[in-house]
């Protein structure tokens, strides 16, 4: 009947209407804290940090290479 239609209806969108406010609730909750959100910067800058410093590196052993490959031209050609 169209009465057991409209609450067939009536609980669905409070079913809806529950739903949501708990998807909305476990979104809060995963939400980092202020402390968390420090934490995460930190250490993101940190990362970035190191890998400037592998670059750096890494540059310096290309460059350590070149001049190893040339020593040993000149040694071989002496």
């Amino acid at each position: 009947t169209l009465n057991t239609v409209v609450e067939a209806e009536k609980v669905a969108i409070a079913a809806a209407a529950q739903s949501k406010a708990n998807a909305d609730k476990l979104a809060e909750a995963a939400k980092p804290t202020p402390e968390e959100m420090s934490a995460i910067q930190t250490a993101e800058a940190e990362f970035k940090a190191a890998n400037d410093q592998l670059a750096a590196l890494q540059n310096r052993v290309e460059r350590l290479k070149g001049i190893q490959s040339q020593l040993a031209s000149a040694t071989a050609q002496n």
